[in-house]
């Protein structure tokens, strides 16, 4: 899985920025960048989670 998907299911499952940049090797401003578009963008971040929880 890219990098930025798991960043997003971690955002998804609430972990903690720091957590999440730790695990993943993310930049924080990475990992909220990503926050932002799951939760405001066009729905592609929750679609891919979506078709992933399959």
């Amino acid at each position: 899985m890219g990098q930025r998907l798991q960043v997003a299911r971690l955002v998804d499952e609430a972990v903690p920025y720091q957590e999440i940049s730790r695990r993943t090797g993310a930049s924080t401003a990475t990992v909220t960048r990503v926050a932002h578009w799951l939760h405001y963008g066009e729905g592609g971040y929750k679609e891919v989670l979506k078709r992933g929880r399959k």
